[in-house]
Order: C-alpha cells, then structure tokens, then sequence
C-alpha cells in the first residue's frame, strides 16, 4: 500500500480512464465544481461539462452512421486540439468509457495528449462493482435479469460480442496491461478504492494533480449526481418499464429525457431506500467465478509491473450476502412508484429533475391553466359514441358533445351505470390531482354545488340539452341514448395511493393542470389495457349520499323526447353505488406500477412529438406555464366494450 502521490511533472495530462462504476462521478464533479481552484494551482479541467464522454466518443462508441461517426470525429478533433493549449499546466481528463477502447484508439488518445501522459485506472472489489455494472445496463434500456447477466459474463466465451464488450471494460488486469503498452508501466496507475479509507480517492487526484489536500472535496453532493445505486425494487421497475417500453421511447432522446432523468432520477434524489427493499449483491453461486477472475487480474497486474494505490488484494474480496431471495420481486413499495411517477412529470413538465426547477408554493393555486376543448371523435361505421358523465373520455356538457361529434351521421349517448360514473369521475378527479381519499371526495363531488365541475359527477341536468344541442347542430344525424351494463370494478387502492400522492408532490408547482391530466390518464389507460387496471374489491354504498342524484338523473330522463330513451332506460335513475373497499396501499404490484411509468412515458413522448411536428397548435403553445392542451379522446377503436354492446345495439334499432 503506497502513500498519497506526488505530483506529476507539469504540463502532465492525466487520463483518467475509468473503470465504470468506480466513483468517476465523485472525481467529476469535484473537477467540475474546482475548476477555478485547479487552475489557481496550476492544473486544469478542460471543457465546461462533468466530463469528457461527448468529447471523447469517436474513440469509444461505434456510430450509428456517417452523418453521427463525421460529427463525433469532428468533436474529438477539437477537443485534441484543445489538449494541446496550456502546455505547462497538469491536465485532467476524465472519462470512464475511455477504458475499453482498441489499442488504435489507445495510441489516438495517447498521441493527443502529448508529451508522456500519466494513466490512472479506479477500480474497486470486482464483487461490489458487477451489481452496479448490472444496474448501467439496465438504466441503457436493457431488461436482461441479474442472474442472467451473469450467466452470460461467467459462462460464455470471452470471443461473443456481448461477453467481449464487458470483459473489454472491467478486466482489470487486461486493462492495466493493454495501457502499460502504449505508454510504459510507470506511467499507469491503479487507485483501488476502499470504503474504510474514502479520503484515499481525493488524496491520489489532488496528489498527481499538485493540489493541497482536501482542495478537491467536495460536500454535500447529491444522491442524483453522485448516482446513487437503486435497490432491488427500484432496478427491476425499471427493469420492467424498458421490457413494456420496448424500445418506444429510444428516438429523440425521449428515454433519457423521461426515464433516465425523470423516473431515475426522481427516485434517486427524492427518496432513501430502506433495507427491506434489498441490496443487490452478487449471488453465492456465482462468488468463486468472480474472485478467480479477480485473482487472475491481480496475477497479471503485479507481472506487468504498474503502480497501485491502495490494496490491490480488495480487488478479489467476495462481495457481502444479498438480503433479499429474489432480485424480481412481484410486488414494490409504493413509495418507489410514487417517486417515480412524479420523476415523469416532472421531466414532461420542464420541472427539473424531481421538481427541483419548480419548488412547491405553499398558498399557490393547485395546477394552472384554462379547460381543454374536446376534440373531434372518428366516427365508427358512420356512427361516433359518446359516453356522459364525468370520467376522463365522457363529455358532460353540450358544447363538448357538439365538438366531439363533428359531421357523423348517427350519435348514439351512453348513460354509465351509477358505480362507473362515481369510479370515472373519481379517476378524472385523480388525473386531475386530487388528494383527498375516496369518501372525502365522495362527498364533493357528489354534492349539488359540485356537479359538472371537472373532477365531480356530471350534472345529470345537462344530459337533455346534450341531446337538444346535437339534434340542432346535426339536424340529419340519427342521436339515440341508452344504458351501459355495469363495468363492475374500480381503481385498485394503491393506485388511487399513489395518484393522490404523485398529485399532491406535483400541486402548485406552476404546472398546467391538462399537462398533467394528459400525463396521469396516459398512465390509467396503459394500466387499465393490461391484466391490473381494475379491482372487484367493492362494497355497497351506503348512506344515502347519492339520493339527490339518483332523483337528478330521474328527472333528466323526464326532459328528454318521447321515444328517445327505451323503457328500460327508466332504470338509470334507480341504479345503486359500490365504492372501493379498504385495502392496504402500502405496496403494488411491480406488472402495474411499471404499465403507469410507461403510459405516463408515452404519453409525454406523443405530446413532444405532436407539439414539434405542428409548431403553431395549441399542443405547442402548452409550453407555457398555465397554458390548455386538447383532451385526448378515445378512438372507436379502443372504446370499452359495453359501449361497443351499445353502438351494435343502436345500429340495429
């Protein structure tokens, strides 16, 4: 074990090559936050960024194409000609993918820098660092399992690509070898971290650098920036958001924007995992593999003669048990998704990561913004379907209904059942950000005051001038109204959690409330079209709360024409309530919280898209603060299918 390094001659350039998952963070930022320390003291960090990734990538990544490959080398030729100013002072380059480049790119790298650069590698027990490794890939859009993963790195050939690009990055001993060859042993480095030594790290950069010590510390850095590993729940959520996904989101930056740095980085600077959620950590049966190979990289290392820093012996210390049986876990903590969730919105809405651009209020209005105006519904077979009431994609007003029909030639008015039409508008009530739990907001928006208003019942007095309103736009159109069958279930209970509580995160924070709904009921439908979007968990409603609205819809029923309503349509005013039993909301299942990630995901990815596509739209226009987007409305296509029962019922009348 050596002491803390002197400084390297000035007009040194240190490459700092990585490995991956070796605090390269840490060193990063602290160059980033010192630049101006650095250059007081004859050193310097070229650039203006974190790091030297960008700079660097033609020598590291293989291009997509000659357009990508032209501009890579175009960034890196500035950047090498960068590195030739300041000859006289200590240089720090720092990019942890420089570490698996070809012997050519090697000499590229080496040629660049000039003079007789110094290499420094950071590793640490290889044990320790594949659970991090794994959870890179993963955070790259990649699904494969940990157990998997390993299987393949321990067991396949070395030559297969996937096997190769590993063992390229983090053998170290290949690693320290295949450096010591174009430049010379003495002028590698390995620094071997230690968590019972973790001054070691800057002690060894500001030494080669010839900073006094401690210069280069730097406090308080956040679980985000610093990158924080995830703990098994939150790495297989979005385990299971990139296997939904599928790739979805991969074109214009979408999944860096949204997933990365939204739901990634949500959970990792609003939140402490707690150890019930597990510590990844390499699995018994795999921990002789990964200490021979380790053993063997320590073998090579001290034959090739380079310097070490630190105790190179870690390298091949067996990692600590996992605490956890599973790595794919059926269920998560809902306060994983939780901060996941708002991680989305927050990213979607230009908040900064996890709301940091964008601190709550307190007294700010809940949400900004004005209605969205309903958009036109393609009709089906000549005829559109609209559902009253108050859930997301019914209308509940006669200027809603006008635009939604546009020029169809029949329109036929689905009247919900009165549990769907307390369910729907409760899930519009949460796309919407409400807070409350379910019997408090029962009770507004059950309420006469309340009725109509968005997020409450719709005010069963509309539904006869809905009607008088479309036979006056649509003269020649056939409108009929009838009865939908019971849905027979709600929104599982910690969903609603969850909702309320994303809602509660996101409230007055200056973002549109129809951005918001957008987002939220892009989840309840990616949830809702798989097998966790509905639960038979249900009770009677009791209480006598909703009597003045059952005698409401009487008496709409009463001002309708003569003929329009069937005589079993009378039973709309006599339906009876269930409401959502009382369940634990502490956990949910990981299938559904992962289908609300990748709705809210997509929806976001669709209304960027739209908004660049017509720059001029109010889509567009939404991204100013307060600003209304249209209501997305469900295509005949994707109707539920009592209300396909209906439309087939209407069309043989």
């Amino acid at each position: 074990m050596t002491d803390r390094p002197t400084a390297v001659p000035p007009g040194t350039r240190i490459l700092h090559v990585g490995m991956h998952k070796t605090a390269t963070t840490v060193i990063q930022n602290a160059a980033r936050a010192h630049r101006d320390d650095m250059w007081r003291h004859g050193a310097w960090y070229p650039g203006h960024g974190k790091d030297h990734i960008d700079e660097t990538r033609a020598l590291w990544q293989d291009s997509a194409s000659a357009e990508v490959e032209e501009a890579n080398e175009d960034r890196w030729q500035d950047f090498a000609a960068e590195l030739s100013r300041n000859p006289d002072r200590r240089t720090l380059v720092s990019a942890e993918h420089l570490a698996g480049l070809s012997e050519a790119n090697r000499r590229r790298l080496v040629a660049a820098a000039g003079g007789e650069p110094h290499i420094v590698i950071t590793a640490r027990p290889l044990a320790a660092m594949l659970p991090s490794i794994w959870q890179q890939i993963v955070k790259e859009r990649r699904e494969v399992s940990f157990e998997t993963w390993l299987e393949k790195i321990f067991a396949e050939p070395r030559k297969r690509h996937f096997v190769r690009a590993f063992w390229q990055r983090h053998d170290l001993g290949a690693l320290a070898e295949g450096w010591a060859r174009v430049t010379s042993p003495d002028r590698v480095t390995i620094v071997m971290l230690d968590k019972r030594r973790p001054q070691l790290l800057y002690d060894a950069f500001e030494g080669f650098l010839g900073m006094p010590e401690g210069s280069l510390v730097t406090e308080g850095l956040d679980a985000y920036r610093s990158n924080r590993g995830l703990s098994v729940e939150e790495v297989d959520l979005l385990r299971r958001v990139n296997r939904q996904l599928d790739g979805a989101a991969n074109a214009g930056g979408h999944y860096y924007r949204l997933v990365r740095n939204g739901m990634v980085g949500g959970m990792q600077l609003c939140r402490r995992p707690g150890p019930e959620e597990g510590v990844l950590a390499v699995p018994e049966r795999f921990m002789d593999l990964a200490t021979d190979a380790a053993r063997d990289a320590i073998a090579q290392i001290r034959a090739t003669g380079v310097r070490v820093i630190g105790d190179l012996d870690t390298y091949a210390e067996p990692s600590r048990p996992a605490t956890v049986e599973t790595f794919e876990p059926r269920d998560i903590g809902t306060d994983v998704l939780v901060e996941a969730l708002a991680g989305i919105v927050a990213s979607s809405t230009r908040s900064g990561v996890g709301f940091e651009r964008a601190p709550m209020r307190e007294g700010a209005e809940r949400f900004v913004g004005a209605k969205a105006q309903a958009v036109p519904i393609e009709p089906h077979d000549g005829t559109v379907t609209l559902t009253f009431g108050g859930a997301p994609d019914a209308v509940a007003t006669a200027a809603d209904a006008v635009a939604a029909v546009g020029d169809a030639a029949a329109v036929a008015i689905a009247l919900p059942h009165l549990s769907d039409e307390v369910f729907g508008a409760w899930e519009h009530a949460l796309a919407r950000g409400e807070e409350r739990p379910f019997d408090a907001w029962l009770a507004w928006a059950a309420s006469r005051e309340a009725w109509g208003a968005r997020g409450a019942l719709a005010d069963p007095g509309a539904l006869a001038s809905v009607v008088a309103a479309l036979r006056d736009a649509r003269p020649d159109a056939d409108v009929s109204v009838g009865l939908v069958p019971e849905d027979g279930g709600c929104l599982p209970g910690p969903v609603a959690s969850v909702l309320g509580r994303v809602g509660a995160r996101s409230a007055r924070r200056g973002i549109a409330v129809d951005e918001y709904e957008e987002l939220i009921a892009g989840a309840l439908a990616s949830l809702k079209a798989g097998d966790g979007g509905r639960s038979p968990l249900t009770e009677p409603l009791t209480g006598g709360l909703l009597e003045d609205y059952r005698a409401a819809r009487g008496a709409a029923l009463a001002q309708l024409p003569d003929g329009l309503m069937p005589e079993e349509g009378q039973a709309w005013a006599k339906q009876q309530a269930v409401m959502p039993t009382e369940v634990p909301t502490e956990r949910i299942r990981t299938v559904a919280a992962a289908s609300l990630c990748v709705g809210a995901i997509l929806a976001s990815r669709d209304a960027y898209e739209a908004a660049h596509r017509h720059p001029d739209d109010a889509l567009a226009a939404s991204a100013a603060p307060g600003a209304a987007r249209p209501r997305s409305v469900p295509q005949p296509s994707r109707l539920p299918s009592p209300i396909r029962r209906l439309l087939r019922a209407t069309r043989g009348r």
